[in-house]
């Protein structure tokens, strides 16, 4: 099954993980430019956890999550300079950052190495 940034947070919401204001991103909403470009996503969504900033740009990260769906690994390596978690899927790659990146990375390494980081939000379901 192949999932997009709706699935996926359709299923984080479902999770009641503290998720608020849960919206997917369309060509006039996506602050990036990248929805369906060359090096971009296939789609966006993002939303408000608890502890991120609600002063912070709508539909940016520092609000809590960004849910981003890149269409190959190797596009979401060359993305990957400042994204701080990922997970590798069967039909693309989806890539869920928490809010500020700090909790996706522990002392030993990268959360796509560490099943726990991956539990704890930093894993695309």
């Amino acid at each position: 099954m192949k999932l997009d940034a709706k699935a996926v947070l359709t299923k984080l919401t479902a999770a009641r993980i503290g998720l608020t204001h849960g919206v997917v991103q369309d060509e006039d909403t996506d602050p990036n430019n990248l929805l369906g470009r060359p090096n971009g996503y296939t789609s966006r969504a993002s939303a408000d956890l608890p502890g991120g900033d609600t002063t912070g740009d709508k539909y940016g990260i520092d609000r809590g999550l960004v849910i981003e769906v890149i269409p190959s690994a190797g596009e979401a390596d060359r993305r990957s300079t400042y994204d701080d978690c990922g997970e590798l899927h069967a039909g693309g790659y989806t890539r869920t950052e928490r809010h500020g990146g700090e909790d996706c990375d522990g002392p030993d390494g990268p959360a796509r190495e560490q099943p726990e980081a991956q539990a704890a939000g930093c894993r695309g379901v």
